[in-house]
């Protein structure tokens, strides 16, 4: 197994120039500011993102290096195992359905390396994630995964398939991460990816009050139209867009619910039962899908 590399330091932003904010998707500079309470939006191709300031990437930077997956956003993330195994596995069928049944598999932001064992059933899997902890315990399983940055990561040979669960909305440069998906991936390589949809009933009908508005954690929100953009932007044909559901963990739903809900109410009753039942709940998993999260499938073009 490869060693482990040093986390590297924080990445400079692009999505500003000087004090006036740039579209990390088209680059334009036509932007409207503030809308769904903190956010922004290019004019030019609609593409929502959190402003980025000088501190920004010194802030994410200390988001995913500290006690994000044991105490954080995900509460204790290992006593999940259960709930995430099942959703990756739903990917993992979705993804063979799509085509993609072998080959190099490369994960990014794959954390605890649930879905990099499942996945290594079928494919010869690694993955990356910035967070030392989650990196020594999937090693710890036998997992071939590294302590490293994407945008800096050079492979010795091209990837049959990138994947990016739940990861491209939390980067400073959503635009390079796909480029460099991009540039890693062998020809006609397949990219899967889940995030957001911005355009989703549930997001329009909440408004600033959606569930998944949290920066600094989530810094992009995309809709179906500009994930087709950035993904056509930066050399992929979208092979389909669907609504996917997931499995949770009840604990963890409650840690999420005290932190982010924009109703004062829930998050106080949240709150209370987040510290009462901690550590006490064995892992209880339900089944939800608000058709606001979307399940992409991507093709690389042979050229950029």
């Amino acid at each position: 197994m490869t060693s482990e590399p040093a986390v590297p330091s924080p990445r400079a932003t692009t999505a500003s120039h000087g004090s006036r904010p740039i579209c990390g998707v088209c680059g334009g500079a036509d932007i409207e500011s503030p809308v769904l309470g903190s956010l922004a939006r290019c004019r030019a191709c609609g593409f929502v993102f959190f402003p980025h300031t000088p501190d920004l990437a010194d802030r994410v930077a200390a988001l995913y290096a500290g006690d994000y997956f044991t105490g954080g956003e995900f509460g204790d993330y290992a006593s999940q195992q259960p709930a995430f195994r099942r959703n990756f596995r739903a990917y993992l069928d979705r993804m063979r359905r799509a085509g993609a049944r072998g080959g190099r598999l490369l994960e990014v932001g794959c954390a605890y390396g649930f879905f990099l064992d499942e996945a290594r059933r079928t494919f010869d899997a690694l993955g990356l994630d910035v967070n030392g902890a989650a990196i020594a315990a999937a090693r710890a399983r036998g997992a071939n995964a590294l302590r490293q940055e994407f945008l800096d990561f050079a492979p010795a040979a091209p990837f049959d398939v990138v994947c990016l669960w739940d990861t491209i909305e939390h980067v400073l440069e959503p635009r390079a991460y796909l480029e460099r998906s991009h540039a890693v991936l062998d020809a006609d390589g397949w990219l899967f990816l889940t995030t957001g949809d911005l355009e989703s009933l549930i997001a329009r009908l909440r408004g600033p009050r959606w569930r998944m508005i949290h920066p600094p954690s989530h810094l992009n929100y995309f809709s179906r139209t500009t994930m087709t953009g950035l993904l056509d932007r930066t050399g992929f044909d979208v092979v389909s867009i669907r609504s996917v559901g997931t499995w949770r963990d009840v604990a963890n739903s409650l840690h999420l619910l005290a932190l982010f809900s924009k109703t004062p109410l829930v998050k106080s009753l949240a709150g209370a039962l987040d510290r009462v039942l901690t550590g006490r709940l064995p892992s209880i998993g339900f089944y939800l899908n608000l058709h606001d999260i979307m399940f992409v499938a991507a093709r690389r073009r042979a050229s950029a």
